[in-house]
């Protein structure tokens, strides 16, 4: 699981199945959608 801490201290959990392993050149998955002035503050792996 990995949990995310936004600014406005909102909790968000998410498996990590949801993240894929990249390769070279790797363009990212977008793991946190926040309003514009709500920024991720944590993000941490748990297994």
């Amino acid at each position: 699981i990995v949990i995310t801490l936004s600014e406005d201290n909102y909790i968000r959990h998410t498996p990590v199945e949801t993240f894929r392993t990249q390769n070279r050149g790797g363009r990212g998955l977008k793991g946190v959608t926040t309003k514009t002035e709500d920024t991720p503050q944590l993000i941490t792996a748990c297994f």
